[in-house]
Parts: C-alpha cells; sequence; structure tokens
C-alpha cells in the first residue's frame, strides 16, 4: 500500500500532459477556410439564350447548337481542321517565353510546397570530425614507443642520462581522434502554424497552375483570332483588288468610248473618280494584313 502512490502519480502526469497536448494542438492557428457560395446568377445575358442559331442557305450556314457547360478539349483549335494553324500553334507553345516564365514560376511553387511539407518529418543530422595530435617524446622517464601508423606499442622504463642511464626512446606520440555525431530532432506543431502555411503555398501552386492554363489558352487564342483576321484581310484585299482592276478596265473603254465620240468627258471623270475610290481602299488593307502577318511571323 506505501507503493500505490509512487505508481499513480507518474501515470496521472501522463494522463495530463497527453491532455494538455491535445488540447494545444486542437488550438490551430487561424479559422478553417471555408469555399465561397458561387453567385446565383447562370449567364451574362439578362434573359435565357436560346441554344440553336439560326441557319442560312449559304455554304457553311447550318445551325449551330450550344452546349453550356460542357467541357472542351485542350487542343480546341484542331477543330478547325487546319494543320498549317495546328502546326502554327504548337510551334507558339513550344516557343512562347511567357509559357516558360509561367512554368517555372508553376514548378518553384510547387517545391515550396514539399519544402513545406519536409516541417512534419523529423530532421537527421550525421557529423564527422577527425583529429590527429603530435605529441614529442620525453627525455628521459617513461616514454612509449609508436609504430609507423602511430598505435603505441611499448613503454619505455629507464634512468634519466643524468644519472648514469642510458638514453631513453624519445620518439614522438602521434594520438588520432575520431568523432561521430547523430542528431535526431523533430519540432512538433502545436498551434497548426505550419500546416496553415502549407495551406497556402499548397494555394498558392494551384493559382500557378491556373495561370500557366490561362496563358496557354490566351497564347492559342490569340493566334486563332490573328490566323482569321489575317485570312479575313487577305480576302478582303483580293477583292478590292479585283474592284479596283474592274474599274481600270471601266476607263479604258470610257476613254475609247470618248474617242469615238460615244462618251462625254464628264463620263470618263466620273469613272477616274471611281477607281480612285477604289484604290485608296488597297493602303489600309494591306496595312492591316503586313501587322497581322508580322504577329504571325513572330512565332
Amino acid at each position: 500500500m506505501t507503493y500505490a502512490p509512487a505508481l499513480f502519480y507518474p501515470r496521472v502526469r501522463s494522463a495530463l500532459a497527453l491532455a494538455c497536448a491535445a488540447l494545444l494542438a486542437g488550438c490551430t492557428v487561424g479559422p478553417d477556410f471555408r469555399r465561397p457560395d458561387p453567385p446565383a446568377a447562370t449567364g451574362y445575358a439578362p434573359s435565357a439564350l436560346p441554344l440553336d442559331t439560326a441557319s442560312a442557305p449559304v455554304p457553311g450556314g447550318d445551325a449551330q447548337r450550344f452546349a453550356p457547360g460542357r467541357d472542351i478539349q485542350a487542343d480546341w483549335w484542331t477543330l478547325f481542321g487546319s494543320p498549317r494553324l495546328d502546326e502554327l500553334i504548337s510551334r507558339a507553345l513550344a516557343r512562347s517565353p511567357t509559357l516558360e516564365a509561367a512554368q517555372a514560376a508553376l514548378r518553384a511553387a510547387q517545391e515550396n510546397v514539399y519544402a513545406q511539407r519536409g516541417f512534419f518529418f523529423p530532421t537527421v543530422g550525421i557529423g564527422y570530425s577527425p583529429a590527429r595530435t603530435k605529441i614529442a617524446g620525453n627525455l628521459g622517464g617513461n616514454s612509449p614507443g609508436v609504430q609507423g601508423n602511430g598505435r603505441v606499442i611499448s613503454t619505455y622504463q629507464g634512468t634519466p642520462a643524468s644519472e648514469g642511464g642510458s638514453a631513453p626512446f624519445n620518439a614522438p606520440v602521434i594520438y588520432n581522434f575520431h568523432t561521430a555525431q547523430l542528431t535526431v530532432g523533430y519540432a512538433p506543431d502545436i498551434f497548426g502554424g505550419q500546416r496553415r502555411q502549407l495551406e497556402s503555398l499548397e494555394a498558392q501552386a494551384r493559382m500557378q497552375h491556373y495561370q500557366l492554363e490561362a496563358a496557354r489558352l490566351t497564347l492559342a487564342s490569340n493566334l486563332v483570332a490573328a490566323s482569321i483576321q489575317e485570312a479575313l484581310l487577305r480576302r478582303q484585299l483580293a477583292i478590292a483588288e479585283g474592284i479596283v482592276e474592274a474599274n481600270e478596265q471601266a476607263v479604258a473603254l470610257v476613254q475609247r468610248q470618248l474617242r469615238a465620240g460615244y462618251a462625254a468627258p464628264q463620263d470618263l471623270a466620273q469613272q477616274e473618280l471611281a477607281l480612285a475610290q477604289a484604290r485608296q481602299q488597297l493602303p489600309p488593307l494591306r496595312k492591316q494584313r503586313e501587322q497581322t502577318r508580322n504577329l504571325l511571323r513572330q512565332v
């Protein structure tokens, strides 16, 4: 009966220590993240838009149908069926410095997450330090003998030379010291600050991932828009050049009619004015086409 308190108190202290540790572990720094509710609106227009478009009796004028909420494939530009466009975008995605910077930022964010996760594991350190000490031999008395590798092999027992004895064996003594250390450390995350830091770094990594996807999508969409714009300008320029050529033929016809007396000078002036107006449309179209081509040449 006299040993009961001695056995009881250590158990009580252990239980109290575990309870305090559990209580402190529950005191996590900061509130838990709660994802905000999505907006109630389901579209940008005040009323629902029709899912089908009108059809037209022209090539490519079939009715189109929209599928809201449907996933779009990553290489959506291949749906145009243009090998040249596919090659252009593939080359741009491989050479874009913007995408390269976004990928580097994503890798850095992921490495920060990996580094923060290492806090929850114990740290192990190993150290090794050798030392070599040389002590000069004694002038008399006991003097240890050494081998070539520094190990003590014998001890000389003699009489000092001042007392008529023989000369001592005074070879130097070399000691080798080898010190090895093994350290293991662990810092418990009692208040949850490290867990909150890990959550923050993981959120930053996800943000960098979305920024990379946004940069990729922006680059592809800009290239597709520029390619379509270049094709449109090329077609407009071809039509404008055709109009100029038709007006030149009309001017030549009116000139022949004027020489034959079948047209008045006013008719020739009007036709030349139409030709000048048609030619006036060519420089802006050529400028826009070259600007658009310059954007595509940089890829």
